[in-house]
């Protein structure tokens, strides 16, 4: 394995990541202007320098030198950039779930059959790989949070196939964690960027092929069945953790939401970085553990911790309420309408127009002293007090 080779395309997909995200910061807001005379403004996230970035350097690896991918790279390659293009559609212009999702399936079952599993396993193969993109793309939700965990599972699974010897799927998956890198500073919270459903449904994608070809290409006798779809516990929590809520609330389980974990995090009072770097937290250390269980180092059995895990933390957020409104304010004095206005005393006068002497409607007035000059009421104040006469006693005291 040419691993010098592996570092240089690494570093040139995050250079040009990072060019190509400038230049689609500076078209966004073109986009978005050309867009809202049509309809709601839409535009463009960065994930698309992600796509352009790592679709460019993989398909020059050949001449620099590296090794060929391999047919089964280049699928999921291919199958990727359509699952990119239907996100770049869909940023511009609404894709409906059900629409997307079949797409989806139908690309997952051509990487599945060309993958080299058996019928069954590639069947079981194309659900995962649905399963995984989906749970990945849900990620997306809260900024730094897709970007952040799609990097530590790239690595995960960039050492799994360094471990198998899968040259074709460690170069890809490596290019894969520079380009995103190259964006992640950019979409940190507070966000100066979006990831866009272009870059999480592409990387989304390309994980979870990389998953699919790691178990075609495990030797015999090893755990990749297990340590390689626990890589992704935490995604796979965040999806279960949606379809139970939606399920038991009666939503659709499809339809965009403020239900995820990053969100249940939010309402236990932590900041979007915090949330964010929760999540990412828990995906290295699934990552690692799986990992190790992969490399031989812990038994297979110490696979049966993440599900459990998992298990914990989706009854923990589900007793996070998301559905519920905000509870009303009550520090607000609501104005009375219709019948309660006559019942309300009459509003006070205003100091402008507030009379010198006291009038005889005001109670308990003192009364003039004897031989002291009376007063003449200014003729404004005078011409409201004649205005004012023949009103109801509720609006009489209204001067303005």
């Amino acid at each position: 394995m040419n691993v010098v080779g592996v570092i240089i395309s690494g570093a040139v997909a995050l250079v040009i990541t990072v060019a190509l995200t400038a230049v689609v910061r500076g078209l966004a807001p073109v986009i978005a202007a050309r867009g809202g005379r049509r309809g709601p403004r839409r535009t463009v996230g960065t994930g698309v320098a992600v796509v352009l970035a790592t679709t460019g350097v993989m398909l020059a690896a050949p001449r620099l030198g590296l090794p060929e991918p391999g047919f089964g790279v280049r699928l999921l390659l291919t199958a990727s950039s359509a699952v990119a293009v239907l996100g770049l559609v869909k940023e511009l212009r609404p894709v409906g779930a059900r629409t997307e999702l079949v797409l989806h399936a139908a690309l997952a079952a051509l990487v599945a059959a060309f993958s080299g599993l058996s019928p069954v396993a590639a069947v079981f193969g194309a659900l995962l790989v649905v399963v995984l993109t989906h749970a990945l793309q849900l990620l997306d939700g809260s900024d730094g949070t897709a970007a952040g965990v799609t990097v530590v599972l790239a690595a995960g699974l960039l050492t799994c196939a360094a471990v198998d010897h899968h040259p074709g799927t460690v170069l890809l998956l490596a290019v894969v964690a520079a380009s995103v890198s190259g964006v992640l500073p950019y979409n940190w919270p507070p966000a100066r960027v979006f990831y866009g459903s272009c870059g999480s449904r592409y990387t989304g994608f390309l994980l979870a092929g990389s998953v699919l070809l790691l178990l075609a290409g495990a030797p015999s006798g090893s755990a990749a069945w297990v340590s390689v779809p626990s890589l992704m516990a935490v995604a796979l929590a965040d999806l279960a953790l949606v379809l139970l809520s939606r399920r038991k609330a009666g939503r659709s389980l499809l339809a965009p939401g403020q239900d995820h974990a990053v969100h249940r995090l939010r309402r236990l009072r932590l900041t979007p970085r915090g949330a964010a770097v929760t999540l990412i937290l828990a995906t290295a250390a699934s990552t690692a553990t799986a990992t190790l269980i992969h490399t031989g180092v812990f038994h297979p059995a110490a696979g049966l911790a993440l599900p459990a895990a998992v298990a914990v933390a989706v009854v923990a957020l589900l007793r996070v309420p998301v559905y519920t409104p905000p509870a009303p304010r009550t520090d607000i004095r609501r104005k009375p309408t219709g019948a309660g206005l006559s019942q309300q005393a009459p509003a006070p006068s205003s100091t402008r127009h507030r009379p010198t002497v006291p009038g005889p409607t005001q109670q308990g007035a003192p009364e003039p002293k004897p031989g002291t000059p009376a007063r003449t009421t200014a003729p404004h104040i005078a011409a409201t007090r004649k205005s004012a006469e023949g009103r109801p006693a509720d609006l009489a005291g209204d001067r303005r």
